[in-house]
């Protein structure tokens, strides 16, 4: 079966990996130091087929020149690129929405996310052994689109609680500034379970992975607790 692991998530730091049937790995947003990517990847990078990045902040792509430097291609938007000086790197690979990617065991469809920012993407993710597929979207207020695949693993962002944190703003607790960015550019937890059972079969559902969780505006053991009890599956959170 395919596998995916949430190795950093968060607003200090993501990374993830997608595992192959036959090992084969795909990284997603190489978003913490090198020296913290290859430590949770207890420094293997063998079978690693490519890198994806979804947009341009910094926690989400800070280690692509060192994962190009050790000859791994990574897909990403042309802002993404250009925000590191990299459209000219032999290992750039540019990307954008309906863009369809190709990498041994996995195929890779792109598509646009609602970030603050230009270039932000998502992906669903095909395994060819299994014929499993896989979505992954974070950093996005919400997904508007309806996707016609089964899937078996869904990795999406529950970033807040929206009626914790505007309790919060109501006791002045956090800044309003950054209140207001949380709700238009990141997925509350209404917002994902909204998509979750409006716009994705869940027929062959197995694993259901909350990411990018904002440690202080969600309760994420109960979160998960809510998503299991919803949605009759695994749900995995770090």
């Amino acid at each position: 079966m395919m596998q995916f692991r949430q190795l950093h998530s968060g607003s200090e730091g993501n990374l993830y990996e997608i595992i192959a049937a036959n090992g084969k790995r795909l990284l997603i947003d190489p978003g913490v130091t090198w020296a913290k990517v290859l430590k949770a990847l207890n420094y293997d990078l063998s079978g690693i087929v490519g890198c994806l990045a979804s947009h341009v902040h910094a926690d989400h792509c800070k280690s692509i020149r060192d994962v190009m430097t050790f000859g791994i291609n990574v897909y990403a938007s042309k802002k993404t690129f250009a925000s590191q000086n990299l459209l000219q790197h032999r290992k750039t690979r540019v990307v954008a929405d309906k863009t369809l990617i190709r990498m041994e065991e996995f195929q890779v469809l792109c598509f646009a996310t609602n970030h603050d920012c230009e270039g932000s993407l998502g992906f669903v993710v095909r395994e060819s052994a299994t014929n499993e597929y896989l979505l992954f979207a974070t950093d996005t207020s919400h997904i508007t689109q309806r996707f016609p695949f089964k899937f078996s693993i869904v990795a999406v962002e529950c970033s807040y609680d929206e009626v914790w944190l505007r309790d919060k703003v109501a006791a002045g607790e956090i800044d309003e500034r950054l209140a207001e960015r949380l709700l238009t550019s990141h997925m509350s937890k209404a917002n994902c379970m909204a998509y979750l059972n409006d716009y994705v079969d869940r027929s062959k559902l197995r694993e259901l992975h909350l990411i990018h969780m904002s440690g202080t505006n969600i309760d994420r053991q109960r979160t998960a607790a809510e998503f299991k009890n919803e949605f009759f599956v695994e749900v995995k959170t770090i």
